[in-house]
């Protein structure tokens, strides 16, 4: 429900809250940031929320409600533009119901004018008036005078759905037809959008923030609708996280829900959160060592196999983007401490099957009477990872000198036969590429994990 000012609001929601006993909230200029989120969020649960929102014309703009299928304009605003903002609340990417549009009205009223030229003379009501404003513009003072006598006159409103058809038409003459024909495949855009949530792999993230948020500190608790509350616990590993205060916030996977309900994080991939979580495991000492037992009729009961995953690390600043030459791919190795090398024969994911984990006294058992040959077997490993880091090294100031020889060679034809292309242009990238073989020469093996599996 959008009213035109603030106190029309607060007195039509302490009414229908008192006096009729319904379940509402009000969203006003008088509340704060976080009133006014907490209000939205109130509506925006289905379950046990609001069953309306009482807003004045500040709920016209910003805040989006996809999710209600009815709005109610208590008082109609001046200019048809506000009238179409309101709408654009609830009629916008995300609606999949009908949006039914009630507007009261009391005969020979201001409001009756209004909506008389808002409805038959704009069609406001129905269709998207894009443009209103210049229609406003034009016959804005006559329908002032119309709105003080309480009737909409008839030459005003012939006038103004001439004018209306005058300008759709112009509006509509100055389509490229050719180009709104062209410019969508339904196909192709159904590949894409398949690819797209192919790539999001939801569901492998709903099980990595399962497992791994409890472990970090995070507790999570199921809300209504799909949605998830996350709010962090005194055992937080890092020192906080974007978005995450004491109170908690609200998120979902589900991408239809996150587009009805700007209250809700929506989780993927590359949100913050995710991100932050993501870094503190990769960078910290967090999970980088395990200790497991295998029990397999082909390997030897007593056989300590080590596995490794090492990376090509290089500090470089971000601008040099060193991650497009250098390879990242983590380098594996699995061998047995007596010097076997099974890394081809059996692949990470194959051997994570077939282990089983062992409590924390046991793994501490396990260490210290294998320390010394676990640190020997490191040396041996460290030392071909150095050997292979190398040769990513080499690989990737090839790659470097190749495509920034080639991009600065370009510029310079395009010089010598345009002059498009300047100096300074040509002498940045011959500098960056100096700077990217410098800093790709510094890279060094970094040790990311170890497991220590013992054959039983």
């Amino acid at each position: 429900v959008i009213c035109r000012d603030k106190e029309t609001a607060m007195h039509l929601e302490h009414y229908l809250h008192l006096q009729v006993g319904i379940r509402c909230a009000s969203f006003h200029e008088n509340l704060s940031l976080i009133e006014r989120d907490r209000a939205a969020a109130y509506f925006a649960d289905a379950e046990s929320g609001a069953r309306a929102l009482i807003c004045s014309e500040i709920g016209s703009e910003g805040r989006n409600f996809q999710f209600a299928q009815h709005l109610v304009c208590y008082d109609l605003p001046k200019h048809p533009d506000l009238l179409e903002q309101r709408i654009g609340r609830l009629d916008r990417i995300g609606q999949v119901g009908v949006v039914n549009i009630h507007v009261p009205v009391a005969a020979n009223s201001l409001e009756e004018v209004r909506f008389r030229w808002f409805h038959e003379g704009l069609n406001a009501f129905e269709m998207s008036c894009s443009i209103g404003h210049l229609l406003y513009a034009e016959l804005g003072q006559r329908l002032h005078a119309c709105e003080q006598s309480g009737s909409l006159s008839e030459a005003l409103l012939h006038e103004t759905q001439a004018l209306y058809k005058q300008l759709s038409a112009q509006m509509d003459r100055g389509r490229d037809r050719l180009l709104e024909i062209t410019s969508h495949d339904p196909q192709k855009a159904a590949h894409l959008i398949d690819a797209i949530v192919a790539n999001e792999r939801q569901s492998a993230l709903v099980d990595f923030t399962d497992n791994l948020f409890d472990r970090l500190g995070i507790h999570t608790e199921a809300g209504s609708d799909e949605t998830v509350i996350l709010k962090p616990t005194e055992n937080l590993v890092t020192g906080e996280l974007p978005f995450l205060d004491d109170s908690g916030i609200s998120c979902t996977f589900d991408r239809e829900l996150a587009l009805s309900r700007d209250d809700l994080h929506f989780l993927t991939w590359e949100h913050p959160i995710v991100r932050e979580v993501i870094d503190v495991v990769y960078n910290s000492e967090l999970g980088n060592a395990a200790v497991a037992l295998i029990k397999q009729k082909s390997i030897k009961p007593g056989t300590v196999m080590v596995e490794t995953l090492f990376t090509a690390d290089c500090p470089a600043p971000r601008r040099l983007q060193i991650g497009r030459y250098l390879d990242q791919t983590p380098i594996r190795y699995l061998v047995t401490i007596d010097g076997r090398d099974l890394s081809s024969a059996v692949d990470c994911k194959t051997l994570t099957g077939l282990l089983t984990s062992v409590s924390p006294t046991q793994s501490a058992g396990v260490i210290r009477e294998l320390r010394h040959s676990i640190v020997q077997t490191l040396k041996r490993l460290q030392d071909r990872a150095t050997h292979d880091v190398i040769a990513l090294r080499t690989y990737a100031q090839e790659n470097i000198k190749r495509s920034l020889s080639g991009e600065a060679e370009r510029l310079e034809a395009l010089g010598r036969r345009n002059g498009s292309a300047r100096r300074d242009e040509i002498d940045l990238i011959r500098q960056l590429q100096s700077e990217s073989v410098d800093a790709v020469a510094r890279a060094e093996p970094q040790l990311q994990g170890i497991r220590v599996v013992v054959a039983t």
